[in-house]
């Protein structure tokens, strides 16, 4: 009766355990009910397997096999099938869940292994409260932590999918293969509650570091944000100061023309007009399109080319009112345009230049950057961890808020960066 109790007791707390996590853990893609009818008839499975293969004699590969499929394989697809997010992130998820999970078999079976003379109700109530507290953590620490980072983390996500293997082998090698871990008193106890503490702490330290980077992320947005507006500032207080120098010349103007006028120069007062039509020109304000977000950042790299000896083309269409918000808009093409002009200043070509293409086509804004770059730097449509910095790290942050996509190809000297919106 006890051994049946407690069987019964860990496989219940471990259920629940497993359906918690696959109902609370990601952004359900389902309703809630719809939910947790799967989730239940996955329980109701795996109890029915229970019951026959404790009352049936199996081969022990056989019962493993199972064991292994329903019960593990069975719960990944089922939480790929009813979460939201990327494939590579609900399995990430679910690897850490592993993690801990085994974590938990193996000081559930140390402990309980140490006492054998316990009362099976202890047993069972230190079987839920270390569970629970594992499973409270992941869900209230953890998850949230990764949900708020996610965004963040559009590239490298394999390296972290890889320490979880390097994670979960060790738990496992040092808490069941090759020897069980039995007892508190077992050699292995003490490296498994070492490795324990160090998974335990490791991912809320590694998910604060990347909010740190998105910190440094947002002050570089914000700085961005406050060097533009100063540069508008800077261009209207130069557009004031024009347009109050040219009202004062007016009247000198005025008065040249009308000289001329009765003194029936033609001929000179047709080279004074072409001379002041050319002047005004030459004053102008640089406007390339509609919208003032898009022209102060082009104005403010136009002329970091200029002094830099870059040569940059710029064709912008973009209209007055975008649906894109301007601190988006800044950080976006700001950042794409502030990296092709490293990269260009870096490329140490005979003549480096730049090309922004702005436009909007079929409901999409686009924005295409090429510029020179290093020979040796060669990728196709997506940029190698080890390039991306927080500049790129805060473009494809601020696409994806509105669905679009980015693209980075470097090949032949030549970097280019293609930004699609639909808008």
């Amino acid at each position: 009766m006890n051994s049946s109790f407690l069987l019964l007791s860990e496989f219940l707390t471990v259920l629940f355990a497993h359906i918690a996590v696959g109902i609370f853990a990601m952004p359900l893609k389902y309703s809630k009910r719809v939910s947790v009818l799967a989730w239940g008839c996955w329980g109701l499975v795996q109890f029915v397997l229970l019951s026959v293969t404790s009352r049936v004699t199996l081969p022990w590969g056989l019962t493993f096999l199972i064991s292994f499929f329903s019960t593990y394989i069975g719960q990944y697809l089922l939480f790929f099938i009813l979460s939201e997010g990327r494939v590579i992130e609900k399995l990430f998820i679910m690897l850490t869940y592993s993690n801990f999970f085994c974590i938990y078999m193996g000081a559930i079976t140390a402990l309980i292994g140490s006492f054998p003379s316990s009362p099976p109700l202890v047993s069972v109530i230190m079987r839920f409260l270390l569970l629970g507290a594992i499973v409270l953590f992941f869900l209230k620490e953890l998850c949230p932590m990764y949900r708020e980072s996610a965004n963040k983390i559009k590239k490298g996500m394999w390296s972290l999918i890889f320490a979880n293997i390097i994670f979960l082998l060790a738990i496992v090698s040092l808490s069941v293969y090759p020897i069980k871990l039995t007892s508190i008193t077992a050699p292995q106890f003490l490296p498994f509650v070492l490795l324990s503490v160090v998974v335990l702490a490791v991912y809320p330290v590694f998910f604060r570091s990347i909010e740190h980077m998105a910190a440094l992320a947002r002050e570089k947005s914000e700085r961005l944000n406050a060097d533009l507006l100063a540069a508008q500032i800077a261009s209207q207080e130069r557009e004031v100061a024009a347009a109050k120098q040219m009202r004062h010349d007016l009247r000198h103007h005025n008065q040249q023309i009308l000289a001329l006028l009765e003194a029936e120069e033609y001929a000179a007062l047709r080279e004074y007009l072409i001379a002041s039509t050319e002047q005004i020109d030459s004053s102008k304000l640089l406007r390339f399109c509609e919208n003032e977000t898009v022209n102060n950042v082009l104005r403010v790299y136009a002329k970091k080319a200029q002094e830099g000896n870059i040569k940059m083309d710029i064709v912008a269409l973009a209209e007055k009112d975008l649906p894109i918000a301007s601190n988006d808009i800044v950080t976006i093409l700001a950042n794409i345009v502030e990296n092709a002009y490293n990269g260009a200043r870096a490329s140490k070509q005979n003549e480096p230049y730049i090309s922004v293409s702005i436009s909007r086509k079929h409901g999409r804004f686009i924005i295409r950057c090429k510029n020179a770059c290093k020979s040796s730097l060669t990728f196709e449509d997506e940029m190698p961890d080890n390039l991306r910095g927080i500049g790129v790290s805060s473009i494809t942050s601020a696409v994806n808020k509105y669905g679009g996509n980015c693209r980075f190809t470097a090949k032949n000297g030549e970097f280019s960066c293609v930004v699609i919106i639909e808008i």
